[in-house]
This record gives C-alpha cells, structure tokens and sequence, in this order.
C-alpha cells in the first residue's frame, strides 16, 4: 500500500458572515451618535436662557463699583475699577478698550465719541490706575474713596453721552 500525499483543508465558506455584520453594526452606531451629538449641539447653540433679564452696561457697571470692597489691596482695587471703566466703554461704544493701553486711548482720541473734559478725566484716571497698578504708587483710604465716586460719576457723563 503506497501513502497518498496528504491535501489541505478545503476552506468552506461560512454561511452568515459576522465580521461584515459586526462592522456594519459598529459603523451605524457610530452614525448614530455623531448625529446625537451634532443635534445637541445645535440645540445648546441655540438655546437662550429666558431666565434671566439683560441687565444694560450701565447697571452692570453700577453694580460692580458698588460691590468693590476698598480694605483690599489697593492694586487689585484700582485693576478691578480700570477692568469696570474699560469694559463699559467697550460695551457702550463698541471699541475695543479691553485690549489697548492707556497710551493707546490717548493716541486714538478721535475714536471715542466723548467731549475733551471726559477724555481727559477718562485718561487721568486710567494713568493713576496704571501708576498704582504697576509702578506701586501710595494712596490713601479716602483717594480709594473718592477714586471709586469718580469711576462711578465717569460712567454716568459715558452712558449720557452715548
């Protein structure tokens, strides 16, 4: 008896291919949730909070130079009332005040809708800040004072004159 030489396994082909149907599967899922996410996006988006009532700039302003505390550090007091002052007229007049320094706003006088006198309160009061901000001038409690009466008397001649 002579040895026949020995054949492979004939590959038999499977009746139900998973692995195409698993992928498939896989794909529709993940279909699935990016639209979840992209219609909860643009439903976030659009979305507006009728809760609460738009205050105007002006009594935001109001509201925050009320609330500054004057026994703090002097510097964060004369950063918040700039950050106030800065953030009003940006508001207010739509310029972009939160960005440019103090020399700027001197340079750019004829961008700013307001008479000479406030200009140049705003500025007086912008280089003071900056002096106590950075360069560690000395006040005293009343100047902190009369300094936040100021910034407050500065908004109101802003937000008449817009």
């Amino acid at each position: 008896m002579k040895v026949r030489p020995i054949k492979s396994p004939i590959k038999v082909s499977r009746v139900i291919p998973y692995a195409i149907i698993v992928k498939v599967i896989i794909i529709l899922i993940l279909i699935y949730m990016v639209f979840i996410v992209w219609r909860r996006r643009l439903v976030k988006k659009h979305r507006k909070n009728s809760n609460s009532i738009q205050k105007n700039p002006f009594e935001i302003a109001k509201d925050r130079i009320s609330s500054i505390k004057t026994t703090g550090f002097t510097k964060e007091i004369y950063v918040e009332l700039s950050h106030i002052i800065r953030e009003f007229i940006e508001n207010v007049h739509y310029l972009n005040v939160l960005e440019m320094t103090t020399e700027e706003i001197k340079q750019n006088k004829n961008i700013f809708s307001l008479s000479e006198n406030n200009f140049n309160e705003l500025v007086q009061f912008l280089e003071k800040a900056d002096l106590i901000k950075y360069a560690k001038f000395e006040v005293s409690h009343i100047d902190i004072e009369s300094d936040k009466s100021k910034a407050m008397d500065m908004i109101e001649k802003f937000f008449l004159n817009k």
